[in-house]
């Protein structure tokens, strides 16, 4: 992606992410651990294999050594599995500057001013294997415009993945730097009569659209985010029922918040 600048452009670094640490070593102690013990297995079960056709003949081959070289061909997808991971996992960097950010994927460089992060989608779950961790991780992606090279805008997602570390801490880290000149931007346009597009949700003047429906604001409560989901509770003096949607799905949905909250101030 070519927006015409370098890193120099952007100012200082103020804060850098890099791949998680150890997260090769774990790879590559998969792959190695994987493929030793499917040797191991592997000469066990031809051991056996050996013995009980010498000792009882080839009808109780299979009976003896089955389970052995089972055990060999299973710990060989794991040793592989690992080594996958392992060539998978490039060289990634993500830098904050005072006016925009860099990504880096190997040899891959793309340089961001703010004003071309237009949205980000955050998705937040627990890893409840023992390994490698017990913490709450997110991905996200940055919707962003791209300039081409024949000078037109185009909408591009850009996905960050759980192999960078502190990922809920960057995800911040371009929601401070993003959202208030979007909420001032959103703000504007929607007091001047103009529909916002959230996703799947959509502010209009005369109500909240939503799965193809039109909700009008007097029938609109509280909104919060729980649970990965952005619910929405009916007003008081009406008799609809509470709106539920996947976070995940809707982009600056902090700043949708904040908007729905000016809104019933307003109403």
């Amino acid at each position: 992606m070519s927006t015409g600048l370098t890193r120099a452009d952007l100012g200082p670094v103020v804060e850098e992410h890099g791949l998680r640490p150890g997260l090769r070593l774990r790879y590559a102690a998969l792959a190695v651990v994987g493929a030793a013990a499917s040797f191991v297995a592997l000469a066990y079960g031809l051991f056996r294999w050996y013995f009980a056709y010498s000792r009882y003949g080839p009808a109780v081959v299979w009976r003896w050594s089955g389970p052995a070289l089972l055990t060999a061909v299973g710990m060989a997808a794991v040793g592989t599995l690992g080594l996958i991971l392992l060539l998978r996992t490039r060289r990634i960097r993500v830098s904050i500057h005072e006016s925009g950010l860099v990504i880096e994927r190997g040899s891959s460089l793309v340089v961001l001013p703010w004003v071309r992060v237009r949205g980000i989608y955050t998705a937040a779950y627990r890893d409840t294997l023992p390994w490698p961790s017990r913490r709450a991780m997110a991905e996200l992606a940055l919707a962003v415009d791209r300039l081409r090279s024949d000078g037109s805008v185009t909408d591009e997602r850009i996905r960050l993945t759980r192999r960078i570390e502190a990922l809920d801490a960057l995800a911040e880290a371009i929601k401070k730097r993003i959202y208030p000149s979007l909420l001032a931007e959103y703000s504007r346009a929607f007091n001047e009569g103009q529909a916002l597009a959230f996703g799947p949700v959509v502010l209009a003047p005369e109500g909240l659209r939503l799965n193809g429906r039109v909700h009008p604001w007097q029938e609109i409560g509280q909104a919060a985010l729980a649970r990965g989901r952005l619910i929405l509770q009916p007003a008081e003096a009406a008799r609809g029922r509470r709106l539920q949607l996947a976070a995940h799905r809707i982009p600056n949905v902090e700043v949708l918040l904040q908007l729905l909250e000016q809104v019933g101030q307003h109403r």
